[in-house]
């Protein structure tokens, strides 16, 4: 034990009897005496402390203990490497959603997974972006994963629909504008339903409707990866960000939504394949009613440009 330690213990000893004496001297119950006494009180329970400390607590402290509190915060730190605190809600990917990469990725991918694309025109969207990165069209790649066993859900607004005129005011548009988006969008699933009748069997499915409610979310599902995107007024919904959903509940969050969704729209579908199944079928009776109605509001010139996947006239680039 060394002197500094004698010193300590010596100290706190010593203070038991000098606090006993102050009791002794505290005869009376004046202000002044009472004071005395509690000081006396004070002193030998600081000294009964004290000389416990020194002569027991210390020595339970053993060399390692020393290091206690850095040893305490490196375990904290292992147990949450080990098991992290899981990530929950949503991430943002990217400020603007139209273009961004992870959109793409279901264009390449070998596994037979479930894909789910909801909007108010996602086809038009998907086919653009992904001329723009060469990948051929919307309606190819989407052949594509059906060949390796993908099963294909969409579901995009019904070009009828009254609740354009509030879409079109909420993205500070013109209405003329959002119905060309649709028109392109079911032009591509002419062109899919023609390319899956030359195609040879396919393993894959696929289900395109269209709903008539206001889309609050656009959604891509590619296997248990979920991407989200916001429509804010008063901008277009591809130039809002995109967002990763997380954990699985929020996930479930969304995507319930969209089954709902989905569930309602199955008397409007446009275009169907069956798991394994021989055939495709199209809904010529409500193409027909979808290019009569874009007809009214577009004129039959643009409508048949925009159903053979030209803009303006144009072909898209390939």
């Amino acid at each position: 034990m060394d002197s500094k330690k004698l010193l300590r213990i010596a100290f706190s000893v010593l203070l038991i009897p000098l606090g006993a004496v102050f009791i002794l001297l505290s005869t009376g119950n004046s202000r002044e005496q009472v004071l005395i006494l509690n000081v006396g009180i004070a002193l030998v329970v600081a000294g009964i402390v004290s000389t416990f400390h020194e002569t027991v607590l210390s020595q339970l402290d053993s060399d390692a203990n020393k290091n206690a509190p850095e040893t305490i915060a490196n375990r904290v730190v292992e147990k949450l490497e080990r098991r992290p605190f899981p990530a929950v809600g949503i991430q943002l990917l990217d400020s603007v959603r139209s273009h961004f990469d992870g959109y793409f990725h279901w264009t390449v991918h070998e596994a037979a997974e479930a894909l789910f694309f909801a909007g108010r025109s996602v086809l038009h969207r998907i086919d653009s972006d992904v001329r723009r990165r060469g990948l051929g069209s919307a309606e190819e790649a989407m052949v594509l994963r059906m060949q390796r066993g993908a099963t294909i859900r969409v579901l995009f607004m019904d070009p009828r629909s009254d609740l354009i005129a509030r879409v079109a005011h909420d993205e500070n548009r013109n209405e003329r504008h959002v119905r060309e988006d649709l028109c392109y969008s079911l032009g591509v699933c002419r062109r899919l339903y023609q390319r899956l009748q030359e195609a040879p069997h396919l393993a894959g499915s696929v289900a395109i409707c269209l709903y008539d409610e206001i889309p609050y979310f656009a959604y891509h599902q590619v296997g248990d990866e979920t991407i989200i995107g916001f429509y804010f007024a008063p901008q277009m919904g591809h130039t809002s960000g995109a967002y990763r959903v997380l954990d699985g509940q929020t996930q479930l969050f969304f995507r319930n939504h969209f089954d709902f969704l989905f569930a309602k729209a199955t008397d409007t579908w446009i275009v169907k394949k069956a798991l394994n199944a021989d055939s495709v079928s199209w809904n010529e009776e409500l193409f027909q009613a979808l290019r009569g109605s874009l007809c009214q509001t577009l004129g039959e010139p643009l409508v048949n440009d925009l159903l053979e996947g030209r803009r303006g006239g144009a072909a898209p680039a390939a």
